[in-house]
């Protein structure tokens, strides 16, 4: 059975080179560009493993971590999440893994190649 994530971008065209690479590498990728409606996507997709980006419309990516690791439902609480960001200061990479981010990737230091090999690499290591 396929992966599922859930990417959470406001930028269209990230967004779409995001979705490409995914599905190349055989991913079931669902993408969604508003912050306000990422948990209730979450709550209804229940993907393995979500991408998050910070800057977002209505509710930003650190509002939807934290609403998800405070969940009181282990089946959203325990979802994996990645940092996606073009914020690269040292504050926010603390403030993500803080909040229980298991990583952080900065967009403009990453090709969308390393981003889905990060992604490999952690379910490699759950298996």
């Amino acid at each position: 059975m396929k992966q599922k994530i859930l990417l959470v971008e406001d930028d269209t065209e990230i967004r779409e080179i995001y979705k490409l690479k995914f599905t190349l590498n055989d991913y079931n990728i669902i993408t969604i560009e508003d912050g306000a409606l990422a948990i209730k996507k979450i709550k209804d997709e229940l993907p393995d493993i979500v991408l998050l980006d910070i800057l977002l419309p209505n509710k930003d990516g650190f509002e939807i971590l934290k609403e998800i690791k405070d969940s009181k439902e282990e089946r959203i609480n325990s979802i994996p999440v990645f940092m996606l960001s073009n914020l690269s200061n040292e504050a926010d990479i603390e403030e993500a893994k803080k909040l229980g981010a298991l990583n952080y990737i900065v967009k403009a230091k990453n090709k969308p190649k390393d981003v889905v090999d990060a992604v490999d690499k952690f379910f490699q290591s759950k298996n």
